[in-house]
């Protein structure tokens, strides 16, 4: 299960990064020409939405994909949900950035 936490991480960085790469720098390019600042831009609701957030997502997939695998190890059930917190997760910011 940790396994394929991890894979399915890595499979919608992949997915992510096709599919809104190219509006991304649109955005981003469009909010350069209308005269706000860098900073401004690189915390706006398109930075948050299409770069921060994946990046949270998988980061803490990631961390509930180690702590996972240490429950497992250990021998408790508990690490099941660990996992299914991960693909909760990547499914909660898969669903934000394309609404």
């Amino acid at each position: 299960m940790v396994l394929l936490l991890v894979l399915s991480s890595i499979g919608y960085l992949v997915w992510h990064v096709i599919q809104w790469a190219e509006p991304f720098v649109e955005a981003m390019d469009a909010c350069a020409r209308s005269g706000q600042a860098e900073l401004v831009c690189l915390t706006g609701t398109d930075a948050r939405r299409w770069f921060y957030l994946p990046l949270a997502a998988v980061v803490a997939a990631w961390s509930l994909a180690a702590g996972a695998r240490v429950e497992g190890k250990q021998g408790r059930t508990r690490g099941f949900l660990y996992a299914i917190a991960g693909f909760a997760i990547l499914g909660l910011s898969a669903w934000q950035s394309a609404s």
